[in-house]
Parts: C-alpha cells; sequence; structure tokens
C-alpha cells in the first residue's frame, strides 16, 4: 500500500476552509428512509435486452448518513484482514511496519484508522474521517444489479473515486442506461452511476456493462475468460489446474 500523506495534506492546507459538518434535521431523515423503502430487487424476473432503452433512469438512492457502524459493517462484510490485535499486530507490524505509527495516545495503530479517527484523517488531506473507496464501488453495483435480475451478467464496471465521503455524509446515488453495445458476441447494456454527497459534490462514477437475456437467445453467456488465467511471464501452472489448490491456512 502507497499514500502520499505528506503531499495530501500539504495540499488540504491550502484548500478554503472547510464546510461545518450538516446536522440533519428529522425531515431530511425522513426523506432518506423513504428512499430506502422504494428500493427494491429485480430478482427472478427477467429484464429483457428487447426492453431497454438508452436514457432508462434509475430509482436514486440514499446511502448515509454514513456513520462508523457504516465501516464497521463493510469490513465484516467483505473480510478485510488489514487490522490485527495485539500478539498478531505486533507480528504484523514486524512485516509491514511502514503500515504503521504512533497514535494520539502514543500507541501503534494501523494506517487504516483513517476510517474511523478524525484527527488523523485530518493529517492526510480529509475533513474528517472516510468510508473505502471500494465500498461506493459496490454501491454503485448494487443499484444496477438490483435492476438487471437473476438471469442477467454484469461483465464489467469502470470506476472513478473522485473526493472523500466522509463520516456524516449522505450520498445520493444516481444513474441511467447510457448505451446498448452491439458491437461484440452478446449486446451489452452500458450503465452510467455516480456518486453525489450533500454538498452536491461528485465522489464517485462508474460505467457498468451488463448482459441481459434475450426473448430471442435466451440467457446470455459468460465472457471467455483470459487464455493465460492471469499468470505472468515464467510463472507455472498452478497444481490442481488453473486456479491452484485450496488453502488450508
Amino acid at each position: 500500500m502507497h499514500t502520499e500523506r505528506d503531499t495530501a495534506a500539504k495540499r488540504n492546507r491550502t484548500l478554503q476552509a472547510v464546510p461545518e459538518q450538516h446536522i440533519y434535521t428529522e425531515d431530511e431523515l425522513l426523506e432518506v428512509d423513504r428512499h430506502y423503502a422504494l428500493e427494491s430487487i429485480r430478482g427472478a424476473e427477467a429484464r429483457y435486452a428487447e426492453d431497454v432503452e438508452v436514457g432508462e433512469e434509475f430509482l436514486p438512492r440514499y446511502r448515509g448518513p454514513l456513520i462508523t457502524g457504516d465501516v464497521i459493517a463493510w469490513l465484516q462484510g467483505n473480510g478485510r484482514s488489514e487490522i490485527f490485535p495485539y500478539r498478531l499486530g505486533y507480528q504484523n507490524r514486524q512485516r509491514m511496519g511502514g503500515f504503521y505509527s504512533r497514535n494520539g495516545d502514543g500507541a501503534w495503530d494501523s494506517a487504516m484508522r483513517v476510517h474511523w479517527d478524525d484527527e488523523y484523517a485530518r493529517s492526510v488531506g480529509a475533513r474528517r474521517a472516510y468510508d473505502y473507496g471500494m465500498l461506493r464501488n459496490a454501491w454503485m453495483m448494487q443499484v444496477v444489479t438490483d435492476w438487471m435480475g437473476d438471469d442477467a451478467i454484469l461483465v464489467a464496471m469502470d470506476d472513478r473515486i473522485t473526493g472523500f465521503n466522509v463520516l456524516g455524509d449522505l450520498t445520493r446515488i444516481t444513474g441511467s442506461v447510457t448505451a446498448i453495445d452491439t458491437s461484440g458476441e452478446w449486446p451489452e447494456v452500458v450503465c452510467t452511476v455516480q456518486c453525489t454527497n450533500q454538498l452536491d459534490e461528485k465522489t464517485a462514477r462508474g460505467d457498468i456493462r451488463v448482459r441481459l437475456p434475450s426473448r430471442e437467445r435466451g440467457l446470455p453467456e459468460f465472457p471467455a475468460p483470459p487464455a493465460d488465467h492471469g499468470l505472468l511471464p515464467g510463472m507455472p501452472e498452478p497444481e490442481n489446474g488453473p486456479w491452484g489448490r485450496e488453502s488450508t491456512s
């Protein structure tokens, strides 16, 4: 992991004063809840390629206001393993010491604390502790997977994280069908999704390609996997097939 913390902190000092964190009213939270209640999953009801038109918009979704518990739930859900306690933490420090520094109490703590420690996050250029970029990646993908249905295949995503999403921020996720690509072996629907916070700042965007079932051709097929299985030049073929032996460690 490589981060230019000194550069980010220096850049932050040259910015205008950051706005005070917004305190949400009861009406604002009710509006967020209203959108949560409207969320739906297409599921087993097929969405056919023939029925989709360029310009079709997804129902806006909200995520937040972001709290520390959301970050914890994200870590639990995707099995991140950069945070180790006690003896395991000591052992990891011996392996990758640059990932650790002393916190405000003088204790060793990982760089991952930018996601819950406001003071440390400010030292690297953010106005508060912030989320994981892959969390917003998952939010954008979920908009599309809920829309496309169980019989469709998400085949590609190209996304950009363009700003911080800090604790207390409310993210509005919007998107639409922007193209239908018929040049390949199977028609692919291109969906563009973006994240905007309560300050009207764009913090992420992504282009997602989907293969939908067809009334004429049936169920979509998965793209062919790379012939080299992702091996680097000179690497031997792993045991037990291209994906190797299942680990027991």
